[in-house]
């Protein structure tokens, strides 16, 4: 009888997130006054820029199953069997910082600074303020007026035509990195660099896709459904179809296996053109 090997699923150690710096800490030219929010891989602080005196935001690579802080503010991995993967997410990180330095558009999250301190590393951008597409379309639970949702979209759509023309792809469109400024545009967020290479790694499509904006092309790795612009643009039509719909399209692979939906366009939904529903 032959003996199937399967390798044990990927188990990060059950650690508490790594406490946030602390108000007053010294960064390279800034200091951190607070804290505005902290996920699976990354902590945003609100800092003042030590040489401008201006308010601006500072985002810490801290994958939090992967880190732990010591006394020192210091950053290094929890155990030495993912120091690998920690150090590869840095690298993510840090590539995605260093482009967003140098492709600039209104509508693209703008990074005025990037640097390594404390065993991990930093970008710094303006303080952006508003709430999340998310939470616009949540206040909105009957659609998001059509005008208002044609003001969202351009600045986005001329974030992605620049990253584009830049040779790279998003990969994590979607309403929650998206911030709505009042009266100054929407801002697309960054692009989720050290999630992806973290995710790749140790093969966990769950901490990499976003269910509902993800095209098929982003579940594998297949030479015939290569990622491309195009993938950005799927995610973006299912932002817009949550933004009108009030919710977004059924995941791509179900999508794949059986038409779950009708399109925008046959449903004659009021208050939006014909031609913007088709374009959906």
């Amino acid at each position: 009888m032959n003996a199937r090997f399967e390798a044990p699923a990927f188990e990060p150690p059950r650690a508490a997130f790594a406490a946030p710096l602390p108000a007053g800490t010294a960064l390279r030219d800034c200091v951190i006054t607070g804290v505005i929010g902290q996920g699976g891989f990354g902590i945003g602080y609100r800092a003042e820029d030590a040489v401008e005196r201006r308010p601006i935001a500072v985002k810490e690579y801290l994958p939090a199953q992967l880190a732990a802080r010591g006394p020192d503010g210091r950053l290094e991995p929890a155990h030495p069997m993912h120091a690998e993967t920690y150090a590869a997410g840095l690298l993510g990180f840090l590539d995605e910082a260093r482009l967003l330095e140098r492709v600039r558009h209104p509508g693209l999250v703008e990074v005025i600074g990037c640097w390594e301190e404390n065993g991990t590393a930093y970008m710094a951008m303006p303080l952006y303020e508003g709430p999340t597409l998310e939470r616009v379309i949540a206040d909105h639970p009957d659609g998001l007026d059509a005008d208002l949702l044609r003001a969202i979209v351009g600045p986005l759509l001329g974030a992605l035509a620049t990253i584009h023309a830049a040779g790279c792809v998003h990969r994590d469109v979607a309403p929650d990195n998206v911030i709505v400024r009042p009266d100054a545009g929407a801002v697309l967020l960054d692009l989720g660099a050290a999630r992806r290479t973290i995710g790749e790694r140790v093969r966990a499509t769950t901490v990499m896709l976003k269910a509902g904006y993800a095209p098929i092309e982003q579940y594998g790795d297949a030479p015939d459904c290569p990622i491309g612009p195009w993938s950005d643009v799927y995610a973006l039509g299912a932002v817009m179809h949550h933004a009108i719909a009030g919710e977004a399209p059924a995941a791509s692979p179900l999508r794949v296996l059986r038409a779950a939906r009708e399109p925008l366009a046959a449903r004659g939904l009021p208050g939006y053109p014909p031609a913007l529903q088709a374009a959906v």
